[in-house]
């Protein structure tokens, strides 16, 4: 545990375009989650390829989102 913080470990997947990235970016509430979207074939064609994550601190909560 970091700082006396409770780990708690999320994974998101589903089917393309089904809101897995919108979704983990309105949880974390953090632009990191703009690293989801990084590889370059991601933007151009508007999906997600690569595996990212973000850490956000809630309440006593150290939330690692995958």
């Amino acid at each position: 545990m970091s700082r006396g913080l409770i780990s708690v470990h999320v994974g998101l997947m589903g089917h393309i375009d089904h809101g897995k990235t919108a979704l983990a970016r309105a949880i974390s509430e953090k632009v990191s989650t703009a690293g989801l979207d990084k590889h370059p074939q991601s933007q151009q064609r508007g999906i997600t390829i690569d595996l990212g994550f973000t850490m956000f601190v809630l309440d006593r909560y150290m939330v690692t989102l995958v």
